[in-house]
């Protein structure tokens, strides 16, 4: 009996339009799902294209690529080198990765993409290990992960030892009085564009600056959560539950506010909230903001960086700078929980 070969084949598409009708099902989020991509296509055009690995002509892995211009030092400080580059990811500064597929099929296409695209290639967001050998790597920021093992949020506060506790009862009595308007994001204003772009400015890691538009059009699953008292907005947030999750991608506060209603640190609480009372098993809180996050309870997920250039002797440059490129901040151990419960 003949054994059957394995023919490996890697496509390139200059439109999510162009994409094979498996990729929807084998992507993993609504965030790389076509409809998606040619949001981001439509709303912040940066050269998308897409490659896809197929073995025996079925799709195996995908990933997304776009140009940029970007400064590779963010993490290094304020230090100005803006470079255009290739980025491997979604193009809306959110934490899912812009590749998917099994580790060793994503690897095969990874370095498909390497030996194709010119100049400078990043990878973002792959999870640690990653089974790439071609790229130099550098640790990212971690994503912030809750893993909820609460059937209510009276349970989750009265988990918490005494301290944490009353930190965050003193937190959401600020709150009092606020009310919260769950909508789809055509009711998005220029009110909370102008939040978000305060955000934006005074945040040293930034990637795209994405405009009115982008936002209001996002379709459904995608939920806008805002916060208001009296008709001021105090802050906002998008969420998208999806497969035993819920995902904080983005929002925005009023700092002149924040003082008086610490809506920062509520937004956070509300994105917990909502995932514990939906019984979200893990609630992504997003990359940022690392030490507010874990005094909730949340762990760092560590993720990380590929760089690659396409010229050897550039190529060896970026080797060498790699570990000063790195994310090197050490998170403190928060013991939020009581011990021997969850989280502690």
């Amino acid at each position: 009996m003949t054994p059957t070969s394995t023919v490996l084949s890697v496509e390139e598409f200059p439109r999510a339009s162009l994409l094979p009708p498996e990729w929807d099902a084998e992507c993993g989020t609504f965030l790389r799902r076509t409809g998606m991509l040619s949001h981001y296509e439509k709303f912040n055009p940066c050269r998308q294209r897409y490659y896809c690995l197929f073995r025996n002509r079925e799709p195996v892995a995908g990933a997304i690529v776009y140009s940029h211009r970007q400064n590779l030092l963010t993490f290094l400080g304020n230090i100005h080198s803006p470079l255009t580059m290739n980025v491997v990811g979604l193009p809306a500064s959110i934490s899912p990765p812009g590749i998917w597929g099994e580790p060793f099929d994503a690897a095969l296409l990874l370095d498909a993409i390497f030996q194709r695209e010119r100049g400078m290639t990043l990878v973002l967001n792959l999870p640690v290990p990653f089974p790439v050998t071609r790229a130099h790597r550098c640790r990212l920021l971690p994503g912030m992960i809750f893993i909820n093992r609460f059937r209510s949020v009276a349970e989750y506060t009265q988990e918490l030892r005494a301290p944490w506790r009353r930190r965050i009862k003193a937190t959401q009595k600020k709150f009092d009085g606020v009310r919260t308007v769950r909508e789809t994001c055509a009711a998005f204003t220029e009110k909370h564009h102008a939040l978000y772009l305060d955000v934006l400015k005074r945040a040293p890691e930034k990637m795209e600056t994405l405009g009115f538009e982008f936002f209001r059009e996002l379709p459904p699953p995608i939920e806008l959560v805002s916060c208001y008292r009296g008709l001021d907005l105090l802050c906002w947030r998008l969420v998208l539950a999806e497969h035993g999750r819920l995902l904080f991608l983005l929002g925005g506060h009023d700092y002149s506010l924040n003082g008086r209603y610490d809506a920062y640190f509520n937004n956070l609480l509300g994105v917990l909230e909502d995932g514990i009372t939906q019984g979200a098993l893990r609630i992504d809180l997003g990359q940022t903001a690392e030490d507010p996050k874990a005094r909730l309870g949340a762990q760092p997920l560590s993720e990380q960086m590929l760089l690659y250039h396409s010229n050897p002797i550039w190529g060896r440059l970026v080797g060498l700078a790699a570990p000063l490129l790195a994310y090197r901040k050490t998170l403190p151990t928060y013991h939020v929980f009581k011990e021997g419960r969850a989280g502690s």
